[in-house]
C-alpha cells in the first residue's frame, strides 16, 4: 500500500501510511477555529520491502483497534500515490485490494485520493497517468465511484492544507471495517477481510515456493544417480534457501491469526522498547553532556592556574626601573635666552621669564619644551609673577 493517512477527530488525529512503525506528531502549522490541533500518525505501508505484509498488517491493525476501543474515531484517509511511477503493476493492484479491505465501503466517502511528486515528471505525462489511475479497474474507479474524492499535492503547504482540510469539514467520522470485525466482532486477525487478503498472497507464495522445491528436489535426485556432486552442491544451496522462505511465509501465516488481545500485547512491548531505547538515548547524551562540562571545568582549572603561576612569576621577577631623567629647553619669549635643566618624568616644574624680561610683557607667554627630540610647546595665561607650572 501506497503512504495514506489517517484523520481522526478526538483530538483531532491524522495517521499516514508509509513508514517504520506507528508514530504520531502534533501538526503545529494547522490550528482549527474551534482550537482542536490535528495530529499525523505514520504506519508502516504495504510496499515495505523489508517487513512482511503480516507484521504491517499486525501493526496497523492493533493502532485502529486500540484508538477505536478508547472511542477516538477517524474522520478520513489520505491514500498517497507517487505521480512518477510510470507503471501501474501487480503491486499497486494489491495494495488498492488492501486498502479498501481494511476500510470498508461505507467509509470511501472520507477517503482523499491524493498524487505527489508533480514537480518531477512533464505535465503531459502525469495528467495520463492520473487518468489511468481513475479509469482502470482496480485502481482508483471503484474507490472514486463509491465516494473518494481525488486531489493533486503539487503546491507543498497548501494543498497539503487543503487535503487536511477536506477531512476536517467530514460531517461525520468513519469506523473502519477492522475495528468493527476484532473489536465489536472480536474476530482474530486472520478472520478478518484484510487478514484474508493478506492470508490468500501467503498461500500463493507458499504454493510457489512448494512447486519449487519439489523441482529442485527432482533436479537433486538426477544429479545424484549422475554423480555430479558440484550441481548436487549449488542445488542443495538453492533447497536451503527456498526452504528458509517457505518456513517465513509458515511463520507469517501463523503470525497471523493473532486476537485483539494479542495485538495490545505487541503494541504496548513495542511502547516499551521503545522507552527503554529512548531512555538509554537520554542517559548517553546526559552521560556525554556530563563529561564534556567535566572537561570543560578541568581546563579552566588548569588556565587559571597557569595565570595565576605567571602573574607571580612576573611579580617575582619585576624590578622597579629608575625614572630615568629628561633634559628640557626653556626660553624665554622676549630674548630667546636658552636654559637646560633636568627633570624627572611626572615632574611639575616652575618656569619664569628671565631677569632682564621683567619689565616688558605681561601678557601670555609661550615656554617651548623639548623632550627626547620632541618639540612641546604649552600655552598659558599670565600668572602671578609671570610664572606657571608645567607637567613633563
Amino acid at each position: 500500500m501506497r503512504p495514506s493517512s489517517f484523520h481522526t477527530g478526538y483530538p483531532e488525529l491524522t495517521c499516514s501510511l508509509g513508514t517504520t512503525k506507528v508514530e504520531p506528531y502534533l501538526c503545529k502549522t494547522l490550528i482549527l477555529p474551534d482550537e482542536r490541533r490535528v495530529w499525523l500518525v505514520d504506519t508502516p505501508g504495504f510496499d515495505d520491502s523489508t517487513r512482511s505484509d503480516t507484521d504491517v498488517l499486525r501493526e496497523i491493525a492493533a493502532f485502529l483497534s486500540e484508538t477505536y476501543r478508547e472511542r477516538i474515531l477517524l474522520t478520513g484517509i489520505i491514500y498517497l500515490h507517487r505521480i512518477s511511477d510510470n507503471r501501474l503493476g501487480g503491486s499497486g493492484l494489491r495494495q488498492m485490494q488492501m486498502f479498501r479491505k481494511l476500510c470498508g465501503e461505507q467509509s470511501m466517502g472520507n477517503i482523499a485520493l491524493a498524487t505527489t511528486m508533480w514537480s518531477t515528471v512533464n505535465i503531459d505525462d502525469g495528467q495520463r497517468r492520473e487518468d489511468e489511475l481513475i479509469m482502470q479497474d482496480g485502481f482508483w474507479k471503484r474507490v472514486l465511484e463509491q465516494g473518494a474524492s481525488i486531489f493533486r499535492q503539487d503546491r507543498g503547504k497548501e494543498s497539503a492544507e487543503e487535503i487536511v482540510g477536506f477531512l476536517v469539514e467530514r460531517k461525520h467520522r468513519v469506523v473502519f471495517d477492522i475495528q468493527t470485525e476484532m473489536v465489536d466482532n472480536n474476530k482474530r486477525l486472520d478472520e478478518t477481510a484484510a487478514g484474508q487478503e493478506v492470508q490468500a498472497e501467503l498461500a500463493k507464495q507458499r504454493e510457489r515456493y512448494e512447486k519449487e522445491l519439489r523441482s529442485v528436489k527432482a533436479e537433486m535426485q538426477e544429479a545424484l544417480m549422475m554423480k555430479d556432486s558440484e550441481l548436487t552442491q549449488e542445488l542443495q544451496s538453492v533447497k536451503d534457501e527456498v526452504e528458509r522462505k517457505l518456513e517465513q511465509e509458515r511463520e507469517a501465516a501463523r503470525r497471523l491469526q493473532a486476537s485483539r488481545d494479542d495485538l495490545y500485547r505487541q503494541m504496548e512491548e513495542q511502547r516499551n522498547q521503545d522507552r527503554q531505547m529512548w531512555q538509554q538515548m537520554l542517559d548517553s547524551e546526559r552521560a556525554q553532556r556530563t563529561q564534556e562540562r567535566n572537561e570543560l571545568k578541568t581546563q579552566v582549572s588548569t588556565m587559571q592556574s597557569e595565570l595565576s603561576t605567571l602573574q607571580q612569576s612576573r611579580q617575582q621577577t619585576s624590578v622597579k626601573t629608575p625614572s630615568k631623567k629628561r633634559t628640557f629647553e626653556r626660553e624665554c619669549c622676549s630674548c630667546n635666552e636658552i636654559d637646560h635643566f633636568d627633570l624627572k618624568p611626572g615632574t611639575w616644574c616652575k618656569l619664569r621669564r628671565c631677569s632682564e624680561c621683567l619689565h616688558k610683557c605681561r601678557d601670555c607667554c609661550r615656554i617651548r619644551l623639548s623632550v627626547s627630540n620632541a618639540t612641546k610647546y604649552y600655552y598659558g595665561g599670565t600668572l602671578d609673577n609671570f610664572e606657571y607650572m608645567v607637567k613633563v
